[in-house]
């Protein structure tokens, strides 16, 4: 009789990537030798990340480490210095988030020597002889793509901290200085030594007009991301952007009212009709004139993100349907959305195919629109109360829908879950019962959805 053992590898490698990064670590590798040698094969850590948060001891994270030597992203946000056991034993690490962590040269050094891999680096950098050191061992490394940098905090300026990496970093396309201490005059130098690479630029905090200006001069700028953002001149002087004919993304986050206004309907006006993907999020304010808006001027939109924002009310939808390209919409912690803004989207969006409602009241009434969404093939309901509705509807109304995610927070019981795979057996169901903290349950989400549903939840594949 054939069983697990006769399996090959690449079948092996498919069952593997059902499981979470945490059974992958801590139970497949240590059944047998070939499943530890088949656990670790890039394909199944791909999309894998390690967020290690302050809470957690180092110990713990070392431990974590130890068992996951093809971990392809770290995201730790303490202040433990886990550098040395990170490049001790994850060496195909890409992407390495450690903002907290005060780096020395000789650490950061170390680090890339041993992670041949790095690509995307998340640092904080201090305007000190120190972290002038720091910038010119990043600028002397051809295999950045991605850095975004900050400072710790503390005041002043160090003259040419960012003029390393502005002389180097050759394959440089993603830029982020959130709060870092540098001159405008070496960032726009930085901007204009990269302007004909420079795909995503990410102005944070007070970001000045010759900023502005330096972006309008990058063509190849695909995606720009405002966090927030406020101006060091006032409005008038701000100029227009008018020459990135390839942005496709916009993205606007945690911003008052008055930038949500003056950035993408007057500097970015002359851009909306070619933007394909919006990010509205976490807008303090009534978001829904503006919205509204701004969707009128954007036929070609495909993907559209509103959450957070806890004042938008279905007036934010009613244009919805200028978008017929529309095939992912998130309108997930919005409190005020109810079925009048679902009906808008399901009598408006022909075409949509992921919609996130999660973590708002749910509705008999506003689900019976949700079921009108007929295209869909993933609904996210997460933190949301579905023991109000009758999901087995999913099955006559939705007969295409491949993924649905539910929970944590609220039961799903097995009854149901078998009711619906007896009608719908092409459908997956997550529903996870139990997250330590807020934080993992948003990573097992995000690699779930990265992992098994085709959507990869990063912007770039919008670009591509």
């Amino acid at each position: 009789m054939t069983g697990i053992d006769d399996l090959p590898d690449k079948i092996l490698v498919k069952i593997f990537l059902y499981f979470p990064n945490g059974d992958m670590a801590h139970t497949i590798r240590k059944v047998c030798t070939r499943w530890r040698k088949v656990s670790e094969k890039y394909k199944i850590w791909k999309y894998c990340s390690l967020w290690a948060y302050a809470g957690m001891t180092e110990n713990s994270i070392v431990l974590k480490l130890k068992a996951m030597p093809a971990l392809d992203v770290l995201m730790y946000f303490g202040r433990y210095n886990v550098l040395k056991s990170v490049s001790e034993h994850c060496r195909r690490i890409a992407l390495l988030c450690v903002p907290n962590i005060h780096i020395t040269a000789d650490v950061l050094q170390l680090v890339m020597d041993r992670l041949p891999m790095l690509s995307h680096l998340i640092i904080s950098v201090n305007p000190t002889p120190e972290g002038l050191q720091i910038t010119r061992i990043i600028g002397k490394s051809g295999n950045f793509q991605s850095l975004e940098l900050r400072s710790f905090g503390q005041e002043g300026i160090m003259d040419g901290l960012l003029m390393p990496i502005a002389e180097g970093c050759p394959n440089l396309k993603y830029l982020k200085c959130a709060n870092f201490n540098c001159r405008d005059s070496e960032l726009c130098y930085l901007m204009h030594r990269k302007s004909c690479q420079l795909i995503t630029y990410l102005p944070t905090g007070v970001v000045s007009a010759s900023t502005i200006q330096a972006l309008n001069q990058c063509p190849n700028v695909k995606r720009v991301v405002f966090t927030r953002t406020s101006f060091k001149e006032p409005f008038p002087e701000i100029p227009h952007i008018t020459r990135l004919p390839k942005l496709r993304i916009l993205e606007v986050l945690k911003c008052n009212y008055p930038m949500l206004h003056l950035i993408p309907l007057t500097l970015f006006r002359n851009t909306l009709s070619h933007l394909i993907y919006i990010r509205i999020c976490e807008i303090f304010g009534n978001v829904d004139f503006l919205i509204s808006k701004i969707l009128l001027k954007c036929p070609l939109l495909k993907r559209l993100d509103l959450e957070k924002n806890h004042e938008l009310t279905c007036e934010a939808l009613r244009n919805i349907s200028s978008c017929k390209l529309l095939t992912r919409l998130s309108v997930s912690h919005c409190q005020n959305v109810d079925k009048k803004a679902i009906q808008y989207v399901a009598e408006g969006c022909p075409q949509l195919q992921h919609l996130d409602v999660s973590g708002i009241p749910m509705s008999d009434e506003l689900f019976r629109q949700i079921l009108r969404c007929r295209t869909l093939t993933l609904l996210m309901m997460t933190f949301t109360d579905v023991s109000v509705i009758d999901l087995d509807l999913i099955s006559t109304n939705i007969p295409g829908l491949k993924e649905l995610l539910i929970g944590p927070k609220y039961k799903f019981g097995h009854d149901c879950t078998r009711d619906i795979k007896q009608h719908m057996p092409h459908l997956n169901i997550w529903a996870p019962q139990f997250a330590s903290d807020i934080q993992d349950y948003y990573t097992q989400k995000y690699e779930y959805v990265n992992l098994h549903t085709g959507y990869k939840d990063d912007p770039s594949d919008l670009m591509k």
